[in-house]
């Protein structure tokens, strides 16, 4: 008598030839979901030569729900290498493809050498989802030899045509990790590549690597002649200064970042505004962030509300940091019962919270002559205002809960009095003090 899977099975595979997409797609999805509820199961496994052919279907969707599948159930050393031969022979560039998404789920590092082959492919999705499935490679396999092989292809892959190629180059250039004369190799692109996808390339993946020697070749890069490469070094200071919170070598970035939000490309200023909010996250209540402030208040008129968002985030972020210390403080104070230490900490913050966003809107007035888009500037001070009253509320409870409680009514805390004087004594004391 045949199973329920025996008939199952079959009936997929069969469906896989169906002329409907969406069938085939379900079909393919159908035995993904029975080989998660039955790992190892010998009808299952004799799925995989079907899954392999969908591999090479039209549809992108059937192609990436094949892939999904085989790397659940995994293949034999056969199936394997039929794969790899796909990848590099493949008559279609969907054979080609559907080849270069299942390696990408296999994450086995022999399919490297092959990966690094169709990085030159002559189909951008082929080209892409190489470096994709090298990416994924790298995150399953930190560190290993066969990786660090692909460094060198991946770094020409940054010149690619398509932004998208580009991106999973830097992308896997960044779980990998380069070494110096490779690095050295990505600075000289951003600073003297030819053309600006080269630039742009380098530009994500010093993105990618965060690392600060890339800071001064970055801040040259916001003066360059294209619009991409600058907002991208733009988010790359940004996303290096988040990696390195503390670390001064990005507060050297301030000055172009401010003269950066004068840029005549709007997404130039919307990159440098985020970027000076991620370095304020980084360097709290720092001498140079505070300098951005007028810079700040000027993008809240800009023509843009995506800039105006951005340059008031920024503001918002400055303005947390600053109290963020004497919030810590008072939620350690609260911890150890220390309510007057924790009480005054609020004081200090509701003071500090309370001037600075006086001095940005007086500033606002005087630089912009009118208020300019202040919702997020009014929501961020109520919040923090809001976060530091809760706080309060919390040691008023915790206080009162403390309280001695009147042993005649439980419901009522005992009142204390000081102790009443006694008269005849201070009568006593003065008279001596006469005599």
């Amino acid at each position: 008598m045949q199973t329920k899977l025996e008939d199952e099975i079959p009936a997929l595979i069969n469906a896989l030839k169906n002329n409907n997409e969406y069938v085939r797609k379900r079909a393919v999805e159908a035995i993904g979901k029975i080989a998660e509820a039955n790992p190892g199961n010998k009808e299952v496994l004799e799925a995989i030569p079907a899954l392999i052919t969908a591999l090479k279907d039209k549809g992108w969707s059937v192609r990436l729900s094949a892939a999904v599948a085989i790397g659940n159930i995994g293949v034999n050393d056969e199936q394997f290498e039929t794969i790899l031969r796909m990848l590099k022979k493949g008559e279609t560039s969907e054979e080609r493809h559907g080849a270069a998404m299942a390696l990408d789920e296999l994450k086995n590092l022999k399919a490297i050498p092959a990966l690094i082959t169709a990085l030159k492919d002559e189909d951008i999705d082929v080209r892409r989802s190489a470096a994709e499935a090298i990416r994924e490679i790298a995150e399953a396999n930190p560190g290993n030899k066969e990786v660090l092989e692909a460094i060198p292809a991946l770094i020409t892959a940054l010149k690619d045509k398509f932004d998208y190629v580009q991106k999973r180059a830097a992308e896997a250039i960044g779980k990998i990790g380069v070494n110096d004369e490779q690095f050295e190799t990505i600075v000289r692109m951003l600073k003297e590549g030819e053309t600006y996808k080269e630039r742009h390339g380098a530009a994500m993946a010093l993105d990618e690597l965060k690392n600060l020697k890339a800071i001064p070749a970055l801040i040259t890069a916001l003066k360059d002649e294209d619009i991409v490469v600058q907002w991208t070094a733009a988010e790359a200071i940004g996303k290096i200064a988040e990696a390195n919170p503390g670390n001064k070598e990005v507060l050297e970035a301030i000055t172009a970042l401010i003269n950066a939000l004068k840029d005549v490309n709007p997404d130039v200023r919307r990159s440098a505004a985020e970027a000076i909010g991620k370095i304020a996250e980084a360097n709290p209540g720092n001498k140079e962030v505070l300098e951005a402030i007028p810079a700040l208040i000027t993008a809240l008129k800009d023509k843009f509300d995506y800039v105006q968002k951005r340059a008031a985030e920024a503001i918002g972020k400055i303005s947390e940091k600053l109290v963020d210390e004497h919030i810590k403080l008072a939620e350690q104070a609260i911890e150890k019962g220390e309510f007057e230490e924790a009480l005054k900490a609020i004081r200090t913050a509701t003071i500090t919270i309370t001037k600075f966003y006086k001095d940005v809107f007086l500033m606002e007035k005087k630089i912009n002559k009118t208020m300019g888009n202040d919702r997020y500037l009014l929501a961020k001070r109520r919040e923090i205002l809001e976060k530091l009253q809760t706080l309060t509320n919390r040691i008023y409870e915790i206080m009162e809960k403390e309280r001695p409680r009147n042993p005649l009514n439980e419901n009522e805390p005992m009142k204390w009095k000081l102790p009443k004087k006694d008269e005849n004594k201070n009568q006593n004391t003065k008279s001596k003090q006469i005599i």
